[in-house]
């Protein structure tokens, strides 16, 4: 590449072997969007096993080097090699570091971040949550990895927990995908927002609505055409006494066999024809940057998907969730929203009739939500740029 670590450089390491995720392209893109901002020049991403499992566009465009790490060997010479040739290495955790998915997945990043460490790069383990249940192995590792290593905890609740695991420094920061910039200029944006437009225009309420395909891993006696007939059903009866309801269905997932594109194309099959008129399916695939831009025309939203959540509360849109892995709660209290109200768990949500009264809630108070949830902004925003606080100068002049 002809750069060393006299450049201001950073190297992002994706919290998912996989991609495909919409929540884990708007935290990456976030990020460098920020780092740019504050003077870094060189910006790297780690790649698993092929460039183009993360190296594509929109993300590809915005570095400068795609680090392959072939057949997923996160010890070998490649990491290494780049990891020396960087300032800096940040680690996005997500809600990967508590062993929720496996062990190995949290292994694997603590790996990678001792490697870095080992190579001089400052490291972090930036933009994670942490639930009430970890694993004996992960909270091992996160002790054990070096005090130099710097971690930054998404939201206040996971912060308290992992306060009760580790005496280590900790630094409360917000979600990077809070920093993603929505792409207006997008044609699929533009189509969607006449679209939403138009219904405003004739009175209408435009919720959006993301179904998840984890609740079934949550469930696993329910079967996916039962996890749609839910949502049907709930979304039926609120039109019912809400007549001038619009829907917008926005899958936000597209990994696995059965997957948020799957699911809510099922749903839309299966709404009712009157309220089917007055519905739409976002495309898939499509970009985060556009989701974001796209959440700006709702009035409110019912979603499965924490990120998406963030995309609507950064465009000051109301949220309701079906919620898991404690990821929610922790969020919503960054907006000062109430998540007894506005959140169910799994085997709550799906027991007859009790989605349909957390719509009703959302529809009935989305005025005085979204002024809460504007007013905690800009708070929130310093909250997500912190996860970069003390490890990238601010000024424009170059650092010797």
């Amino acid at each position: 590449m002809g750069f060393n670590r006299r450049d201001r450089s950073a190297l992002l390491v994706p919290p998912a072997y996989e991609s495909g995720s919409l929540g884990d392209e708007a935290s990456l893109l976030g990020a460098c969007h920020h780092l740019r901002q504050q003077g870094i020049t060189t910006l790297g991403l780690v790649s698993f096993e092929t460039a183009d499992n993360w190296g594509y566009d929109p993300l590809r465009s915005a570095v400068d080097e795609i680090v392959v790490l072939p057949d997923y060997q996160i010890d070998t010479e490649p990491f290494v090699a780049a990891a020396q040739r960087y300032q800096q290495v940040f680690c996005l955790g997500a809600d990967m570091m508590d062993g929720y998915y496996a062990n190995s997945d949290t292994l694997r990043i603590t790996q990678l971040l001792s490697l870095a460490h080992r190579a001089g790069a400052e490291t972090s383990l930036i933009s994670f949550s942490f639930n009430n249940q970890p694993t004996p192995a992960t909270v091992a590792a996160l002790h054990d990895l070096p005090g130099a290593i710097r971690y930054t905890v998404r939201d206040p609740l996971s912060y308290q927990r992992l306060k009760r695991h580790l005496t280590r420094p900790l630094t409360l920061t917000a979600d990077l995908a809070l920093l993603l910039q929505p792409d207006d200029q997008s044609p699929l944006v533009a189509s969607l927002r006449n679209w939403t437009q138009q219904q405003h225009s004739n009175n209408r309420i435009v919720l959006g609505v993301n179904i998840n395909n984890l609740h079934l891993t949550a469930l696993p006696s329910r079967r996916a055409d039962e996890l749609v007939g839910f949502y049907q059903d709930a979304l039926t009866e609120v039109a019912a006494t809400e007549p001038n309801l619009s829907l917008l269905l926005m899958p936000h997932d597209q990994r696995g066999e059965i997957s948020d594109v799957s699911l809510t194309r099922d749903l839309f099959a299966a709404l009712p024809r009157p309220l089917q008129t007055h519905s739409q399916l976002v495309p898939f695939p499509c970009r985060a940057a556009e989701i974001k831009a796209i959440c700006a025309g709702l009035d409110g939203a019912l979603t499965g998907r924490m990120h998406l959540a963030i995309a609507c509360l950064g465009q000051a849109v109301p949220v309701v969730g079906i919620v898991y892995q404690n990821k929610f709660e922790g969020l919503f209290h960054h907006f000062h929203l109430n998540p007894q109200k506005l959140t169910l768990e799994p085997l709550q949500a799906f027991q007859e009739g009790a989605i349909a009264p957390l719509l009703t809630h959302l529809l009935a108070q989305r005025h005085s939500l979204q002024q809460t949830i504007q007013a905690a902004l800009p708070q929130v925003y310093q909250l997500a740029a912190a996860n970069f606080i003390g490890c990238t100068p601010h000024s424009g002049a170059p650092q010797s």
